[in-house]
């Protein structure tokens, strides 16, 4: 029973959020803003953790995510962006069919062209994510889980080269690394004898892919669909207007 009852309560607490990184061209004009909307559906792989002794079977976990998200052009061909949103979390094992609810998470970062030649640009981007405490509880007979998901800290880093498909379109690819952590916090209760254990676990897979599609629609108006590659396929759209 306590090994279930370990098992459950790391699969459960590790909800994953990276979001779309974006093409490399800014959405903002050079000293203007942009604001946009977004969605996101990823999937990942995570190492096992330790608790109580026990190790856990590596697990997946998928997440939805919306946001908004401002962007700033702070000099030709280069922008910072801020991004606010919810996301839940979902995991189904053979034993597990949890759902967790939408909480708050902050995103900043920054990308910009160094390399420019006719219909083609080359540049890095960085992202990272800050997101909120997760805790909930578990009653198996007599005894109680309490657990809390601390000090989510997710970090990307990048190239891309983007390709003008016409006028409008273009197409973008290139190689991440992603760093994805966070710390969990166990206390177990039994008949008034309480015990508590923590770890911090991280993604597999850090180095991956991403592939994107989008371009104007209407005057001042883009939208975006992104494919993000690592141990499973994670991807989403997003709609910008510049001002």
């Amino acid at each position: 029973m306590k090994r279930f009852l370990v098992v459950f309560l790391v699969l459960v607490s590790l909800p994953v959020w990276a979001g779309e990184f974006g093409p490399l061209e800014p959405s903002a004009k050079e000293g203007k803003f942009s604001l946009g909307v977004g969605y996101f559906y990823e999937q990942l792989k995570w190492e096992a953790a330790t608790l109580f002794e026990e190790k856990t079977e590596p697990f997946k976990t998928k997440s939805n995510q919306f946001y908004l998200q401002g962007s700033f052009g702070v000099t030709k061909g280069w922008e910072i962006f801020a991004r606010v949103g919810v996301a839940d979390a979902k995991l189904k094992e053979e034993y597990i069919d949890f759902k967790d609810g939408y909480k708050f998470f902050g995103t900043i970062g920054a990308k910009g062209v160094v390399y420019s030649t006719k219909g083609f640009n080359i540049g890095p981007f960085v992202q990272a994510s800050l997101f909120s405490q997760y805790k909930d509880s578990l009653i198996e007979d007599q005894t109680k889980i309490d657990f809390k998901l601390k000090n989510r800290f997710d970090l990307n880093l990048g190239l891309l080269g983007q390709a003008n498909i016409n006028n409008n379109f273009f197409v973008y690819l290139g190689p991440f690394y992603a760093y994805n952590r966070t710390k969990l916090e166990v206390k177990v209760s039994e008949l008034g004898v309480s015990v508590s254990d923590s770890d911090t676990v991280k993604a597999k897979a850090p180095i991956g892919g991403v592939i994107g599609l989008g371009g104007q629609i209407a005057k001042n108006l883009r939208f975006n669909a992104e494919a993000q590659i690592r141990n499973r396929i994670s991807a989403g759209a997003s709609l910008s207007y510049s001002f």
